[in-house]
């Protein structure tokens, strides 16, 4: 009797399957939102920084009070960016006119006719 191993031709690779072109896309995916890292490392690494966190009290009130200061500093920048009213549009060369929003009353369509709106 013959074997039955040698009786089959070898054939090339065997194409992937459906399940196995979503299962290498989505490692794939992974991959390039983790940054190559293994996403069990990565929660790992976190736990173990989070376990630290819970057992230093000091450490929670610096990196709150690094928090709030810099919650604070965005929220001046915001006020600041607000009160100067002048604004760059996006794209555009740096040291190229700047945009002023324009001032005065809002244009409604009774406004732009020269007629003035009744108020009740």
């Amino acid at each position: 009797m013959k074997d039955e191993s040698q009786t089959h031709e070898p054939t090339g690779p065997s194409l992937p399957s459906d399940a196995e072109r979503l299962d290498g896309k989505a490692h794939a995916t992974i991959a390039r939102l983790t940054g190559g890292l293994s996403p069990t490392a990565l929660a790992l690494a976190w736990t173990d920084w989070a376990m630290h966190l819970v057992g230093s009290p000091s450490k929670q009130l610096e990196l709150q009070s690094k928090a709030l200061e810099a919650m604070a500093h965005a929220a001046g920048n915001s006020v600041r960016g607000a009160l100067a009213r002048t604004w760059f549009m996006p794209g555009r060369a740096s040291g190229s006119t700047p945009f002023h929003p324009p001032t005065g009353r809002c244009s409604t369509p009774s406004s732009s006719t020269g007629r003035s709106r009744k108020r009740a």
